[in-house]
């Protein structure tokens, strides 16, 4: 017997896709939206049917909600590169826009996808659902504000909001985020270099596969006791700064040597001189950046489907711990089918070198 009609936002994305896929599996009757340049071929075969929406357009939401008993939105933009004023667009206005629509059309439940960036560096560890809300940068403080604007829809018409927030996700489809870090890696070793020097040590850091983070909102899209409430979703086994170099170098083929100690005071001055390098001379160290991955590309003949940047905001990872509690989500009974990080992203890595988004090693 069918769950529902659940609406996927974001379908067309990378956890949009998984997210289809999780809720098809578990007998939901699946509708897949995105915008009109989205490839939405996964979801036809994975049983769902698909509709043309658009973040900036209420009454194209209005019609993709209709008849359908929950929302899982995920559509949102994910890149640190982003300005803010787009970043506000879509990822606070629009989840208003989704979520007025879903209210108004008598959906029960809304979970919002949101982000452990919504506490910026934590000021306690492990970090719980109630830390103190600090993002530091524009993508996460528009997670955050998207997040407080799906919850002011709480109530609404009978509906209920519930938010995940997972950590960094990575897995299989990935362009961003540890796609980047294994793109940059493999930089590296496409130079010529085969060994690379990492700090020793270093900050904790939590990490989650991105099927843990559909398993996850499949949860909280069915159990009562998530109605209403925040929820943190990461692996089990947190990784040391030298510890998740070391596994990001073994997966690209590079040999690390721990030579420098880790020091928080030099990693902080390297954050403030990286954020006050002047725009244009950033924008010409992205562009040596994409145009030395586009080689690597044209000699492996490789796939072009990997955006291998520098965004600094990244290095706000790399001082102070994120370590995140996920006891309440477990609670509910969560289950992880990628407790380790570097058993998930060994995985990753070869399916991208299967697809030949990166080249062999």
């Amino acid at each position: 017997m069918g769950k529902g009609r659940v609406l996927i936002t974001g379908a067309g994305g990378f956890i949009g896709s998984y997210l289809v896929r999780e809720f098809t599996q578990a007998g939901w009757s699946v509708r897949a939206t995105d915008v009109a340049h989205a490839d939405l071929t996964h979801c036809t075969e994975a049983g769902a049917d698909t509709i043309e929406s658009d973040l900036t357009k209420p009454a194209s939401l209005e019609k993709a909600v209709e008849g359908c008993d929950t929302v899982v939105h995920s559509a949102a933009i994910f890149n640190f590169g982003v300005k803010w004023s787009t970043l506000l667009k879509i990822n606070v206005e629009g989840t208003t826009f989704m979520a007025r629509a879903a209210a108004s059309k008598g959906v029960k439940r809304f979970v919002e996808l949101s982000s452990v960036g919504s506490y910026g560096r934590p000021v306690e560890i492990p970090c719980t659902e109630n830390c103190a809300k600090r993002p530091r940068n524009p993508y996460e403080k528009s997670k955050w504000e998207g997040e407080k604007a799906a919850f002011a829809f709480d109530h609404q018409n009978g509906m209920r909001v519930t938010a995940l927030r997972p950590t960094i996700v990575y897995g299989p489809g990935s362009k961003y985020g540890h796609a980047m870090y294994l793109g940059l890696f493999t930089l590296l070793r496409q130079s010529g270099k085969d060994r690379i020097p990492v700090f020793r040590g270093g900050p904790w850091g939590h990490h989650v596969h991105v099927v843990d983070v559909a398993r996850a909102a499949l949860l909280l899209a069915e159990h009562p006791d998530a109605a209403g409430g925040s929820f943190n979703i990461a692996d089990d086994l947190p990784l040391r700064g030298e510890d998740f170099l070391r596994v990001i170098a073994k997966n690209t083929g590079l040999i690390p040597d721990a030579i420098v100690p880790y020091s928080p005071g030099a990693v902080r001055t390297i954050n403030f001189l990286a954020h006050n390098i002047p725009g244009d001379v950033m924008k010409r160290m992205r562009h040596s950046t994409r145009s030395a991955w586009k080689e690597v590309i044209r000699k492996n003949n490789l796939k072009p489907e990997l955006d291998v940047v520098l965004d600094t905001d990244w290095l706000g990872y790399s001082y102070g711990d994120h370590i995140y509690d996920t006891s309440r989500i477990k609670a509910l009974g969560l289950k992880l089918a990628y407790p380790r990080f570097d058993e998930g992203i060994a995985e990753t890595a070869q399916w991208y070198r299967e697809r030949e988004w990166l080249p062999k090693i």
